[in-house]
This record gives structure tokens, C-alpha cells and sequence, in this order.
């Protein structure tokens, strides 16, 4: 199941996400299929640079292995990508079927 702080990125509840952190900051615990606060919260940059330097791992997979640099460039998000490329997200990382970042 889904933790408050991954329902709180997922919603993009800003305040919320500072707050569960400071009271858990389990940061890479994913649901499921492995999504992360991290990578539901990818859409929004001040969640993500949150997250980031709350020390999420930019480079955990969700099950099929994609990593919040490739939800960030498939829906586009320039910013964001280029705020986990300058902390440290690795874009040869390839998918379970062998897409990189840049496939996308």
C-alpha cells in the first residue's frame, strides 16, 4: 500500500510532505508496483527538490525499472529533469525493456 507521504507527494500537498518527513522520512518505501513518493511526486519541482534533498534516491526503478528521470521526461517536465540530472540521476539506467531516459 501507498504511506501518507506517498499519498501526500501523489496529491502534491507540499506542507504535508515537509511535515511526514520530519515525523518518518522513509523516503524509497514504494507501493506495490514500487512507485515512491519520489516518483509519484515527479510532476511537481518543489516536491521533487523536497524529496531530493530529503535524500531520496533518484536512481530507484519502480517494478519495470523506470526511475523518476524517465517519468519526468516522458510527461515532459523540463525542469525537473534537468534538477535530477544536477542531482545525480543517472540517465543510462535502462528500463525492463531497455529504454533509457532519452528513449523517451
Amino acid at each position: 500500500g501507498q504511506s501518507a507521504t506517498w499519498l501526500a507527494a501523489f496529491t502534491g500537498k507540499l506542507e504535508l510532505v515537509t511535515k511526514l518527513l520530519e515525523l518518518n522520512p522513509n523516503l524509497d518505501k514504494g507501493d506495490y508496483d514500487g512507485w515512491t513518493p519520489l516518483h509519484v511526486g515527479v510532476d511537481n519541482l518543489e516536491i521533487t527538490k523536497l524529496l531530493i534533498g530529503s535524500g531520496a534516491n533518484p536512481n530507484r526503478g519502480k517494478q519495470d525499472n523506470y526511475t523518476p528521470l524517465h517519468l519526468a521526461t516522458a510527461w515532459k517536465e523540463e525542469q525537473i529533469v534537468t534538477f535530477l540530472l544536477e542531482h545525480g540521476a543517472d540517465p543510462r539506467i535502462t528500463t525492463d525493456d531497455g529504454r533509457t531516459a532519452l528513449h523517451l
